[in-house]
Order: C-alpha cells, then structure tokens, then sequence
C-alpha cells in the first residue's frame, strides 16, 4: 500500500529523489549517485517506503508462477501471429488492386461517354503554319499580315543556314 499524506496525495511526490528509486534498486546509477541515495534513504521515509514497495514487488514476480503452454498450443501461437503479417499484406494487395481497377473503370467510361457525345476531333493547320513548314502561299485572297510575316521567317532562316 503506498503511504498518502492528509491531502490524499502520495507522500512520495513530497521528496525529489523519489522517482530515483527504481533506477538505485536495479543498479543503474552511477557510483557517487548510488551513495548518495543510499545516505537518503537513511533519512528519508518516503524513499524509504517506496524502496521496500520496490522489494515487495520484486519478490512477488519472483515466486509468481507463470502458466507453463503446451508444445501443440505454443505452435499454434506462432502460427497464427505468423499467418497475421501475411494475410495483412493480401488484403492490403487486394484492396489496392480493386481500387485500380474501379479507377480503370471510371477512366474507360468517360472517356467512352466523351466519344458518344461530341464531334470528332479535326484539327485545322493554320495558314502562317502551313506557310512556315511547307513554303507555300495561298495568295488568292492576297497575301495577310500573317503569310507575310511567316514568310519572312522563312527566308530568314533559309539565309542564316546557307551562311554555314
């Protein structure tokens, strides 16, 4: 039972070595720390209370039994907990293959229905295009700012490449 003050709180947060009690009674301080505990604990009821609560503990684990398994149920343990991992990443593999698969789906049905509802697609060269990469003019309507400017291009390129 852990001493309480008349407050109710625990007298052992009354002292600022207390939480030090564990680490002294496994032996994980430092000498010189080791030694001064020891002295504290000498003079100190709370540290000295929560040593012994420490002891008591430690003795209980000591002499409690622990359920011995059997052979067959220990296997079937490590069985299930192996078998665990495995089945986790098919359902992970399965639920992201379902989940392309209806992306797939719903990709091909609108693209399906795109093509049901609109025209086809015709794509128009425009003129300053045309006259650019074939060199040739339909000058019937007169030649527009376009053609003439597409033109110059051209023959502005054709002189720099045959200055090479």
């Amino acid at each position: 039972m852990v001493p309480t003050g008349s407050d109710g709180a625990d007298d052992m947060s009354q002292c600022e070595h207390t939480q030090r009690m564990s680490a002294f009674y496994d032996g994980e301080v430092a000498e010189g720390e080791r030694r001064e505990l020891q002295e504290h604990v000498g003079r100190c009821g709370h540290c000295a209370a929560e040593l012994e609560r420490l002891r008591a503990l430690s003795a209980f684990l000591q002499t409690a039994q622990v359920p011995k398994l059997a052979s067959a149920s220990l296997r079937r343990f490590h069985e299930a907990v192996d078998g665990a991992s495995e089945r986790t990443i098919l359902h992970m593999a399965r639920v992201f293959a379902l989940v392309a698969a209806l992306l797939l789906v719903a990709s091909l049905v609108g693209i399906w229905q795109d093509a049901q509802g609109s025209e086809p697609y015709v794509h128009t060269v425009p003129a300053w295009e045309r006259t650019a990469v074939l060199q040739q003019v339909d000058l019937s309507s007169g030649p527009s700012a376009e053609i003439q400017f597409a033109e110059w291009i051209v023959e502005d390129l054709s002189r720099e490449n045959d200055s090479d």
